[in-house]
């Protein structure tokens, strides 16, 4: 399937590394009517909507006892859905968001969750793809998970995670990570499983939600190319006028608002028909006026001060023979008269040049990553830098990360603040070993790899990767 997300995770092929605390459902799933006139599937249906369990549970046991096999389909829906299953505190989570964001329209008897505001994580200019993920996945019970995959050359893969055989390696207490194998280049023109509909398209968008504790993020997946494109290119749209996502106005209210409106679109329904008309759809608002963001960046650059000019004056003017005055009144015409002059430009004293800290922070502020610098500088070398000698230090070391890695700025940070905080030497241990593993740190693809491979490492605990680590140093 051709479409503009396609071809820019063909470009970035990049991988969202955020812990999540949360899904937020965009649509909702309704029993079929089999699944209504059989008595004990309604009453597994039932544990669902007192959120006792699942629709994936509850698919599998009505299955087991029924021999439904698809015992609900989706529903679109004009408000999202917060499961209690979905939330990494359970109800907790979810009454506490409905209590937040959640309102009553028409005729609802209870509050719905149909709009909230969201913060995204900082991000770099290419870093969109990091908080809006998207690709083609077969899902659901008792099928092969084929989903499409992007290779550095750009081409898009049928992948898929090979079965789990029992040997004697699963006796071990650390376990080998699957990975993913090959079937084939994904075109959709000739695959089975997107002819009938198991395998379709999936944006995932990554956010935090004000008032919800956690230190993850919150996902919301949209099965629709056209509204995870409009998202996509709004977001990318603020991130290159505003040179970050601002996430809040000056007075403190958020910037980002997720509801939904009707748009046409191509669905199915019950049967697996396809039909076509109006469907509720995922949209983000903007609380931010975009004229005025671009009126202030001209503002900026006229007010910008400018080398001061000259004032050149012919030089005729600046003769003082005795044969310049005038026989009238003596006026000497190379003293060029007050009043040719009380116009001119006056020469604006030298700005005051910023100190390496307003630097830093300057720099920090175009890449929306003040905090992270902060954390950073705080961990490597300790509380209260900002107000020591190691100020210069720390300058000096973050404009040559800059100069290496430009908008791949954020990630390096990431992967020190990582190895600093799990204890790992970076000198001694980290730095050779991803020297060996990985040729060096590259480009902001390789900066991925590596952080997904040490987190993977990191699974067993830092002294078991440490370990590895050693292992592995020529």
């Amino acid at each position: 399937m051709a479409s503009f997300l396609a071809e820019v995770v063909a470009q970035n092929n990049v991988a969202a590394g955020f812990s999540v605390s949360g899904k937020i459902r965009a649509g909702f799933k309704a029993p079929t009517k089999a699944t209504l006139e059989n008595a004990q599937a309604v009453e597994i249906f039932r544990k669902v909507q007192e959120g006792k369990m699942s629709f994936q549970q509850a698919a599998n046991e009505i299955k087991q006892k029924t021999g439904i096999s698809n015992p609900f389909y989706p529903r679109n829906t004009p408000h999202f859905h917060a499961h209690p299953w979905d939330m990494e505190s359970g109800k907790i989570a979810s009454d506490k968001l409905m209590k937040l964001y959640g309102e009553k329209r028409d005729n609802d008897q209870e509050p719905r969750l149909y709009r909230f505001p969201v913060v995204f994580p900082d991000v770099g200019r290419n870093g969109i793809d990091t908080i809006l993920g998207s690709g083609l996945a077969v899902r659901g019970p008792g099928m092969i998970g084929y989903r499409s995959q992007y290779s550095d050359d750009g081409v898009r893969s049928c992948v898929y995670l090979p079965p789990v055989v029992p040997n004697a390696d699963t006796k071990r207490k650390q376990f080998v990570r699957r990975q993913f194998v090959i079937r084939s280049v994904c075109d959709t023109e000739k695959c089975v499983e997107y002819a009938t509909g198991a395998c379709r398209f999936a944006g995932t968008l990554r956010f935090y939600i004000p008032g919800m504790s956690g230190a993850g993020v919150f996902s919301l997946e949209t099965g629709s190319t056209q509204a995870a494109s409009e998202i996509y290119l709004r977001l990318t749209s603020i991130l290159q006028e505003c040179g970050r996502l601002p996430n809040f106005t000056p007075d403190g209210s958020p910037v980002f608002y997720i509801t939904k409106a009707k748009k046409p679109r191509v669905h199915y329904d019950e049967n697996g028909v396809k039909k076509q008309g109006d469907q509720w759809v995922v949209v983000l608002e903007t609380e931010i006026d975009l004229t005025k963001v671009r009126q202030q960046q001209e503002r900026r650059l006229l007010a910008a001060p400018k080398a001061p000019q000259k004032v050149v004056l012919p030089s005729s003017w600046l003769q003082s023979d005795d044969e310049d005055y005038d026989d009238a009144g003596g006026q000497v015409y190379g003293a060029a008269p007050a009043f040719m002059l009380e116009n001119a430009p006056e020469i604006a004293p030298p700005k005051k040049p910023l100190s390496d800290l307003d630097r830093l922070n300057e720099r920090a502020d175009v890449y929306g990553i003040r905090r992270k610098v902060e954390e950073w500088a705080t961990m490597r070398y300790g509380e209260g830098w900002n107000a020591s000698d190691k100020v210069n230090l720390v300058c000096e070391n973050f404009f040559a990360i800059e100069a290496k890695f430009s908008v791949n700025t954020a990630q390096f940070l990431d992967l020190q603040i990582l190895v600093q905080d799990k204890g790992i030497p970076y000198q001694d241990v980290a730095l050779p070993y991803i020297k060996h593993k990985f040729g060096g740190f590259g480009t902001g693809e390789t900066l991925h790899q590596i952080l997904n491979h040490l987190d993977e490492l990191l699974e067993q605990g830092a002294d078991s990767a440490i370990s590895v680590m050693k292992n592995e140093i020529p």
